[in-house]
């Protein structure tokens, strides 16, 4: 059975038709709605006028029958039209309900799209930090690796030059004449310790002196001086070694800076998963939104179907049914030719 207001809408002029004829193509147009076999419909069509057109009362038998099957298939197409408001109205029910779900899960979901997004920038602002405290750590590491290898490599040329000065020493410890070489090593002796100018006056005598005229005190001044050199070249070999504690300290810089890398790949990893997330929820925001636009839509054409269901039932009561009413009980004499376009059954 057509459903569409075109096919339903040829009834609205067809209802104010008045003359005999006129209303047998108004029934005839509403039996043409009905799903009847092709020879059936044609058969039925083609005999309205020759029942409808003969008085109520001077209506043969057969001609009463056909009367009455005609009423009864406009009835059915009558009660097909109110199942399809019916149904119409389920179909409206159901989207308008599809699309307030939708909407309701739509809210949700741009509730969690936000809190992602919030997520998201926390992260990133945590990766900021810890990316400065990474980019300062590694400036200060790199500071203090240089000042670390420029005090190895000064402390290597003066450990040459305290290990020249014990040798030197030797030499004019041994010398029976030895006093310029003494005050020439005194004055460079003076470059890698603080001498007193007593303790200075007191090494220029003892060194300066032959081994044979040197008494047991100059003799204790010399080894003195032995030692001080001999233990200034050791702790220069264990900061040239990197054993001192400055050297340490460069050690417990690095682990702290080795703390704050893995620091900063854990927090590019959260932020990175936080921004993922984030961009998948925003995702389904906008295919939610695309779904909401879809179910009004559809909500909206289930409300037109369910108007145009009632005006195909409205237009059909004041069309076919009016005027088979009309025929059924009228005393309209037979007509003069066929209004329709059906041609009688051969």
């Amino acid at each position: 059975m057509a459903s569409k207001r075109a096919n339903s809408s040829a009834a609205a002029p067809a209802a104010k038709r008045s003359r005999p004829e006129d209303k047998f193509e108004t029934v005839v147009e509403g039996l043409k709605q009905a799903q009847l076999p092709a020879a059936v419909m044609k058969t039925l069509c083609s005999i309205v006028p020759y029942c409808l057109g003969v008085p109520s009362e001077q209506r043969h038998r057969f001609q009463g029958e056909a009367v009455d099957k005609i009423e009864s298939v406009l009835a059915t197409v009558a009660g097909s039209l109110e199942q399809q408001i019916e149904a119409a109205q389920v179909a409206k029910g159901l989207a308008h309900e599809k699309a307030l779900s939708q909407k309701a899960e739509l809210e949700q979901a741009r509730g969690v799209a936000q809190t992602r997004q919030e997520e998201a920038k926390g992260q990133k602002v945590a990766l900021a930090k810890v990316a400065q405290e990474f980019q300062t750590s590694k400036k200060a590491l790199k500071t203090l690796k240089e000042q670390f290898e420029l005090r190895r490599a000064e402390a290597t040329g003066k450990r040459a030059e305290v290990e020249a000065l014990i040798v030197e020493l030797d030499t004019i410890h041994g010398s029976e004449d030895s006093s310029l070489a003494a005050e020439s090593f005194a004055a460079r002796l003076s470059e890698h310790m603080e001498i007193p100018e007593s303790v200075k006056m007191a090494i220029l005598s003892a060194i300066g002196q032959a081994p044979a005229s040197r008494d047991s005190t100059g003799a204790m001044v010399v080894q003195q001086v032995q030692e001080v050199l001999t233990g200034r070249a050791a702790e220069l070999s264990v900061v040239i070694s990197g054993s001192d504690p400055e050297a340490r300290s460069v050690e417990i810089k690095e682990k702290e800076h080795s703390v704050l890398a893995q620091e900063q790949i854990k927090a590019a990893r959260l932020y990175t998963e936080a921004a993922d997330a984030a961009v998948a929820r925003q995702s389904e925001v906008e295919t939610s939104e695309q779904m909401l636009v879809e179910l009004q839509q559809a909500a909206k054409e289930a409300d037109e179907a369910l108007e145009e269901a009632f005006a195909n039932r409205d237009l059909f009561a004041q069309g076919p049914l009016e005027a088979m009413a009309s025929l059924r009980d009228s005393c309209a004499p037979l007509a003069q030719s066929l209004p329709c376009d059906v041609p009688l059954v051969a």
